[in-house]
């Protein structure tokens, strides 16, 4: 088997090899994920890997360099009794020439693969990542409860005309206040810069301790892994917010405890892309307000399901996701080689 690039020829049956262990609807979804990866230049020619054999693609393995300097790879398959022990040394010849810090494997649920090979070649197990879906429709009676009748008729439509300034501010409802990142740079003198920076510490600060892939939020600093949150079309600053515990008295201004950045995914889903609080300020039920006000979010988008992943060994995170009706729909398993 000889390991090279593929041409533009190529390019569609390796992807189909590759995914073969995919429902037609999910190989659709994960081939559009691919092509438009490459059409950004994150999935460059050096790093999409094929093996041949008689002018026959026999292997494929396809590295993803990531915004946050991290490469991963999207699952290696090879045919009938090809090994992909082979794509190794090149893999990691690429991944150096790159300066990542790491090598990220995923393995999708349903893909036979040989542990022993990835664990032989450096590699480690890390977790399992569950992928957690809730529908936010059973929160729709409450959001109407506090609309003025006016604008309820938008509800569970493709507009937003319902004010997330109204539903992160009202009392009643939450003990937290949700700021979004474009609020915050309009107002109190701040700019963009300025916004971003208070942004990055903020989530420096909820990375302390944290249960969720400890070992790879490690590797990166944090303005890349926001980088790479905002590296497609769907980002909204308006749905990125700083989480604040409302002060009581009105000499003192709210506090900043946390972080929460959603994701627009049309027709009918928000990401809840990262959900993170100062160590200090966990344990105190904050998580559920989060994830309620996600939900309502949601509604005001029209978007009926909320979706999420977890690291499945982050008891808390998940403890959190259950009780506000969240259930896995899948999950991978993720390896890691230190470089």
């Amino acid at each position: 088997m000889l390991i090279t690039h593929p041409n533009q020829s190529m390019i569609y049956d390796a992807i189909k090899l590759a995914f073969r262990h995919l429902s037609q609807e999910e190989f659709a979804a994960r081939q559009l994920l691919i092509l438009n990866l490459m059409n950004a230049g994150t999935i460059e020619q050096d790093g999409f890997f094929i093996g041949v054999d008689n002018n026959t693609i026999v292997g494929v393995l396809i590295s993803h360099l990531r915004p946050d300097g991290l490469v991963m790879i999207w699952s290696p398959t090879t045919s009938g009794d090809f090994s992909f022990q082979p794509f190794f040394t090149p893999l990691d010849n690429y991944a150096r020439s790159r300066n990542a810090p790491a090598i990220i494997l995923m393995i999708d649920k349903n893909q036979s693969i040989d542990e022993k090979i990835i664990l032989e070649n450096g590699f480690e197990y890390i977790s399992d990542m569950l992928m957690l879906v809730s529908d936010a429709s059973e929160e729709s009676k409450n959001v109407k409860a506090y609309f003025p009748q006016d604008k309820q008729t938008n509800l569970g439509e493709n507009s937003n005309a319902i004010s997330l300034k109204d539903l992160s501010q009202n009392e009643s409802e939450f003990s937290l206040r949700f700021v979004p990142l474009s609020e915050d740079t309009e107002t109190n003198a701040n700019n963009e810069l300025n916004s971003q920076k208070r942004l990055e510490k903020l989530m420096i600060d909820t990375y302390v301790n944290t249960n969720d892939f400890p070992k790879l939020l490690a590797l990166s600093p944090t303005k890349r892994i926001l980088d790479e949150y905002r590296r497609n079309d769907l980002f909204r600053p308006e749905l990125w917010f700083f989480v604040q515990k409302l002060c009581k008295s009105a000499d003192n201004e709210n506090k900043d405890v946390g972080v929460l950045l959603l994701t627009d995914s049309p027709p009918n889903q928000i990401e809840l892309t990262y959900m993170g609080l100062i160590e200090s300020e966990r344990g105190c039920g904050y998580s559920r307000e989060i994830i309620k006000f996600a939900k309502k979010t949601a509604l005001v988008y029209g978007r009926k399901l909320v979706t999420t992943t977890v690291d499945e060994q982050n008891a808390p995170a998940l403890r959190s996701y259950i009780k506000q009706n969240f259930v896995a729909w899948d999950r991978k398993k993720i390896y890691a080689k230190f470089l």
